[in-house]
């Protein structure tokens, strides 16, 4: 597909009709084989101090309604789905400022010792910016820290940073551009 192609199909309403196009062209790259992932998403707090506007699954840090999950509670979260095959666990929540280093590590650690089997993806480069920040250490130490508790990959989360305009008007406490891109690297 060309850039024409994808601009073409970025102003196409009707859904089902993309879906049928990206489905013939999966079928003309890979045959009648399809691949995808059997995720449990859990979200372990939803104390955001980001404010960003666009966002309703946030609550400021002195909201009643916030929550945090220790990390046994989030383990007993993914046990009530022993029996379904989950091959990956996506884990993202909130920035909350109020969470210590090591309960990202703890929360790794109880994740990976509730189901060792499947893939743990977790938090977001602009949760790894706080997690860096209240490490006071390098990315790298951080990263070394996360991966020996668990860690095997991140989510992309958090890239609508990248339009300057977009993320002044929307949400100018998060990481800039610049900061997600280093943390993804």
């Amino acid at each position: 597909m060309s850039a024409d192609d994808g601009l073409r199909l970025y102003g196409c309403p009707d859904l089902p009709a993309l879906g049928y196009l990206a489905n013939l062209v999966r079928e003309g790259r890979h045959g009648d084989t399809t691949y995808y992932v059997r995720n449990q998403h859990v979200n372990y707090t939803n104390v955001c101090n980001k404010l960003c506007k666009f966002c309703s699954f946030y609550v400021k840090p002195k909201d009643d309604r916030g929550y945090v999950l220790e990390p046994e509670q989030a383990a007993a979260r993914v046990r009530e789905y022993a029996d379904v095959p989950i091959t990956e666990i996506h884990m993202v929540g909130g920035v909350n400022p109020k969470l210590p280093y090591q309960y990202y590590l703890d929360l790794l650690l109880a994740m990976k010792q509730a189901r060792p089997e499947a893939h743990l993806k977790a938090f977001t480069m602009i949760e790894i910016a706080q997690i860096q920040r209240i490490a006071k250490k390098t990315l790298e130490e951080v990263f070394a820290d996360l991966r020996a508790a668990g860690l095997e990959s991140i989510p992309g989360g958090g890239a609508e940073v990248f339009s300057e305009r977009v993320h002044e008007d929307l949400f100018w406490t998060k990481a800039d551009s610049e900061d997600w891109l280093e943390i993804a690297a």
